[in-house]
């Protein structure tokens, strides 16, 4: 499943609802809120500037989406997708005329 880098910032009027919605939920609502296709790896909050980072996996850009979409109205987010050096050799190697090295 491909891995995802998300930055996100809690909306300057929704501070108060989203520390009630997010503080209030188990481990359990978390897992129910990502879905099956969606594995949060981690998630790190700077709290005083209400904003943050997660790392996590997704069956595609659709499931990642889907879960993100569940916090529009309180935040933003960007996403970026990540690759280790092996998928980005990978992805380089399987483009036509790319110079090959040995």
């Amino acid at each position: 499943m491909p891995l995802f880098y998300c930055e996100y910032t809690i909306l300057d009027h929704t501070r108060f609802d989203y520390t009630a919605y997010f503080g209030g939920m188990t481990a359990a609502d978390d897992q129910s809120d990502q879905g099956e296709n969606v594995v949060l790896l981690g998630r790190w909050s700077t709290v005083g500037e209400s904003s943050g980072c997660s790392v996590c996996v997704a069956r595609d850009a659709k499931a990642l989406n889907d879960w993100l979409y569940n916090w529009n109205h309180l935040a933003t987010c960007v996403v970026w997708p990540i690759l280790d050096n092996n998928h980005f050799r990978t992805l380089l190697l399987a483009r036509e005329g790319m110079p090959q090295y040995r």
